[in-house]
Formats: C-alpha cells, structure tokens, sequence
C-alpha cells in the first residue's frame, strides 16, 4: 500500500476529474463510435495513471499531438469541401464504395466546427502532462518510493547475488523503472514485445537476456508480460487454434483465441508471476469486461518466469472466484472526538453582586 500525498495527489485528483468530465461527455454522444472510442481511451488513461508517471505524461502528450495534427487535417479538408455535400440521412443509403470520401469529409466538418471545444482538450492536456513532468523530475513518485523501500528491506542492496523479476504492463513503466533501478546500482535486463527472441548467444534478444538473467549478470529483471505472452500463444496454436494478440488495444483481455472447428471464442487475459505462486491482480477494466463476458473470459496465469516457465491450468470465468479489492491511500481521517473532549465555557460570575 502506498499513500499519495503532495504535487502526486494533486495531478492524480486532476486527472481523474479530467476522466470524469471527458466519459461523460462521451456519454452523451449516444452510440456513436468516436465516443465509445474516446470512453475506451479515458479507461486507458486511468491504468496508465495507475502505472507510472511517466506512463501517464506520455498517453497525455500524444493525445494532444495526434488532436492537433485531426484539428489541422480536418480543417484543411473542410475548407475544400464541395458545397453539395450530402447530409448524413443521404450517406446510409449510399453504396459502401461511394461512401468512403464524403464521410470523411463530413467527419472533418464536424471537428472542424468543435475546433474550440478540441483546443480546451489539447490545452488541458499539454497543461496535465507538463503537471505530470513535474511529479516525475521531482523523483518522488510513491510507487517508486516504495518500491526502493521493499528493496531495500528485502537485502537487494547489499546481496547483489539476490535476483528479481520485476513485471508492468507498459513499455513506459519498464523504461521508467530501468532508469531508476541503474540510478540506484543494480544490474538490469529488460524483455518486451519489442524484442525479438533469438538465441541464448546473441545480445540483444530475449532468450540472451534470460541466460544472463540465470547467470547472475543481471539482477534485476524488467519484463513486460512477453514471456507469459509467448508461452500462453505457443499453448493455444499448439490446440489448433487461432491466436491473435489484442493487448495494445485496451480491451480489457489480451488474446483472442477461436476453435475453427466449434467456433468457440476465449477472451483471455494473461497474467506473469515471477515465483512459482504469487498474487495475480485484475485492473478495474479487466474485472468488468471479465463480468460482462464470463461465458468466454479466460484467465491464464504463467508461473516461474524467471526460470522455467511453467502455465498452470487455464481458468474460465474467474469473476467467480473472490478477489479482493485493493486501494491506495489518499487521505487519513480521525475522528475529533478520539483527540479531545469538547469544552466546557462557564461564565465567569460577576464581582460584588452587579447585574446588568
């Protein structure tokens, strides 16, 4: 557990208001894909949050690069725009092949016409992601404290012979996080998606990372959940079904796997554990997608990454099972009277019997 307090409580507390503000707007835009895609967009600002500073600052700053280069685009298209333009009750009956140009359009004229409402957006969030920069210079994120303290207790500091695998679901965390443990003198290796797995002879690649993590020449170990990833995809191909990985889209699972036999459909999540038991945790939006989905929501956790990976039994519908819900601490309350009684004023009585 960790508090929150501070310039870090601040730009939480911000954030998550500007989430709020921006789902309800969403919201109210009905049915409409823009805004499911920007209510999806504010449930990955929160995990991000939840992740790192720095994970946050840059989903904040790219926001507001890719709403100003739309803005642009949507404002060139709109000035060039044919006056006869269909409106949007002539577009559905139109052709699909017919459709594409006009559409477009129509979707620049649109943004176009909020031009003010998307510059408060692009504001707010360059005025967010430099409040962020803020936290993240000062190097007092409490994640980070805190994870300095239980390194600290557990001997990591003076036992360089201990090792440790560390995992985050964002490649921002894990840059983060290695900055901060190379500051700090350990000796760090990293695994993500990005890397290719080569062989246990050739620097640079996952499986060379892994052996010199085995060998003591790395202590700790930064992953995102690609090894899980690979063991867990190697599983369901070697099933004869079809793998894709969806975990870049924020849907709240990671693969999506198809019998194309039976055509049955998992949804699932997978989760990395460097021991060979530990706790495994579900974000707030995994936990809803796997209650809304529990005829198809697959859990697979992989065990001892940091050796011999072991998958354990897959589970279906984990909502079923009772999780525990775990917070973070932002403020302390007592109650007043824990700490005093009230007072008792008397009034002082008045000298030789005068009244008023």
């Amino acid at each position: 557990m960790y508090k929150l307090d501070g310039a870090e409580y601040d730009l939480d507390r911000e954030v998550t208001q500007f989430v709020k503000r921006q789902s309800r707007r969403a919201a109210a835009e009905g049915d409409d894909p823009r805004a499911r895609a920007v209510g999806f967009l504010m449930v990955l600002y929160q995990r991000r949050l939840a992740s790192s500073t720095r994970a946050m600052r840059r989903s904040l700053g790219s926001r507001a690069d890719r709403l100003e280069r739309a803005l642009d685009q949507a404002q060139n298209l709109a000035r060039n725009a044919p006056p006869d333009l269909p409106d949007w009750d002539e577009l559905d009956e139109m052709e699909e092949r017919d459709r594409e140009r006009p559409e477009r359009l129509l979707d620049a004229i649109t943004l176009a016409g909020n031009a003010g409402l998307v510059r408060e957006e692009i504001a707010e969030l360059r005025a967010l992601a430099e409040q962020a920069k803020i936290v993240e210079q000062a190097g007092v994120e409490a994640k980070l404290s805190k994870l300095k303290e239980l390194l600290r207790g557990q001997g990591f500091f003076d036992q360089p012979d201990q090792r440790l695998v560390i995992f985050t679901k964002f490649k921002d965390t894990l840059d983060y996080l290695v900055e901060a443990l190379e500051t700090w003198d350990f000796r760090v290796g990293i695994i993500h998606g990005g890397l290719k797995p080569g062989a246990r002879d050739e620097p640079g690649t996952g499986l060379h990372t892994e052996q010199q993590f085995r060998e003591g020449a790395i202590q700790i170990l930064v992953a995102t959940e690609a090894t899980a990833m690979r063991v867990v995809m190697a599983y369901e191909q070697g099933q004869g079904r079809h793998v894709d990985d969806v975990s870049a889209k924020n849907l709240g699972y990671d693969l999506t796997s198809l019998d194309p036999k039976s055509g049955d459909l998992r949804l699932i999540e997978v989760k990395g554990l460097a021991a060979d038991t530990e706790t495994t945790m579900l974000t707030p939006n995994e936990r809803r997608v796997a209650e809304d989905r529990r005829d198809c929501y697959w859990l697979y956790v992989v065990t001892d990454c940091r050796q011999t990976p072991v998958l354990r039994e897959p589970i279906a519908d984990p909502t079923r099972f009772p999780w525990h819900e775990v917070t973070k601490v932002q403020h302390y309350y007592l109650n007043v009277d824990a700490m005093t009684q009230p007072m008792q004023i008397r009034e002082r009585p008045l000298e030789n019997g005068a009244g008023t």
